[in-house]
């Protein structure tokens, strides 16, 4: 090529597209397996009688894992627990 700087550049910018795509599934699949152990821990909680707990748990699932229906499914039934008492 008679651009070797050019060319250069944009082996570089593509490099670093690819490092961020690989970067931001692996905060993704780290969100959603840390989602998991918050949403284990509030059904735990749940079921031992600490509703807070469990909310709070659910909460930071939700917060991880938005598009997660169980988890939300999940702290609808701990607001409806909560109120009951």
């Amino acid at each position: 090529s008679d651009r070797p700087f050019s060319d250069q550049r944009e082996e570089d910018v593509l490099g670093l597209m690819k490092d961020t795509a690989e970067y931001k599934t692996e905060v993704n699949n780290d969100d959603k397996t840390l989602a998991k152990m918050h949403f284990n821990k509030a059904k735990r909680n749940f079921e031992g009688g600490d509703i807070s707990t469990a909310f709070k748990e659910a909460l930071d699932a939700q917060y991880l894992d938005q598009n997660n229906p169980e988890i939300e499914a999940f702290i609808e039934k701990v607001e409806r627990r909560a109120l009951t008492r």
